[in-house]
């Protein structure tokens, strides 16, 4: 029986939105009416639509998930949906394509980061993001110009997910955006590149005036691997920030490199923050190896 009720529900996305005919003349246009990859001659109406996103909230509710033919329908509801003139439901639709995480969606998210509602083009790239298809890179480097904070915060950690080293120079750019929240995601998506590199940029990145920039572009010199940071770090070592001075010192411990020694043991002595002289230890322990 179960199975018959999936058959059924599939069947109805599958008309709800492909198999009713075009829009009334009074029906305005959807935002990606002219897009071929979402069309097939059909526009599917706001009626079944509302079928679509009911179908999809059944998905979510059921123990007994469907096969792949019918899971297949419900992503085509969710493609869909994203082009609903309604913003709250090509929020929504935008979040489920991220969660499928299948290339089915990735054209339609492509296209959202275009889109005029800015909320709209968060979730499309925090949706491209856990997905992680490389070609995506370019549009999301794109999106960090754009004039939406929250939209670029998404583009930059979105970025870091996927690891394209080709934008990493857009990313660097991102160091200097005018909101600390997103020169802090450019630098943990930069320490994810694993690129020595971008050392220099992080390095310089260690001087911004919010604590929790300076803390992830530590952390991200860490993972960069390039010891021509060491000198920056230690000085690191002395940031008002605990945060950063932890940072600093695991950094410096994973760099490897014995001129941090000295700094370090002073640090481990002397910081007035017990996590950060753990931590000064344990990059001693490290050096010492």
């Amino acid at each position: 029986m179960k199975h018959l009720c999936w058959i059924v529900l599939a069947a109805a996305v599958v008309i709800g939105c492909d198999g009713i005919g075009p829009f009334a003349p009074s029906e305005p246009a959807d935002p990606f009416a002219d897009d071929p990859s979402l069309q097939d001659g059909t526009m599917p109406l706001r009626e079944a639509r509302m079928v679509a996103r009911r179908s999809l909230d059944a998905l979510d509710a059921t123990d007994d998930p469907p096969g792949p033919d019918v899971r297949e329908a419900f992503e085509s509801a969710v493609v869909h949906l994203l082009a609903d003139r309604d913003a709250s439901d090509r929020i929504v639709a935008a979040d489920r394509l991220g969660e499928l995480r299948r290339p089915a969606g990735v054209e339609a998210l492509r296209l959202a980061l275009r889109e005029p509602d800015a909320r709209v083009r968060a979730e499309a790239a925090r949706a491209l993001g856990r997905i992680g298809e490389p070609t995506t890179a370019v549009p999301l480097a794109n999106a960090l110009d754009d004039a939406d904070r929250q939209a670029r915060l998404a583009a930059a950690e979105a970025l870091g997910r996927i690891g394209n080293n080709a934008v990493r120079p857009r990313l660097t750019e991102a160091l200097n955006d005018s909101d600390p929240a997103v020169r802090e995601a450019a630098a943990r998506s930069l320490g994810l590149f694993r690129d020595p590199q971008a050392a220099p940029a992080l390095a310089a990145a260690l001087d911004d005036e919010a604590p929790a920039v300076r803390s992830a572009a530590a952390a991200a010199l860490g993972l960069a691997g390039n010891r021509a940071a060491t000198e920056a770090l230690i000085g690191a070592l002395d940031d008002p920030s605990a945060l950063v001075r932890y940072q600093a010192a695991n950094a410096l411990g994973a760099l490897g490199d014995d001129r941090a020694i000295p700094d370090l043991q002073k640090l481990s002595r002397n910081d007035s923050d017990p996590s950060v002289r753990n931590a000064a230890v344990t990059a001693l322990a490290r050096l010492r190896k």
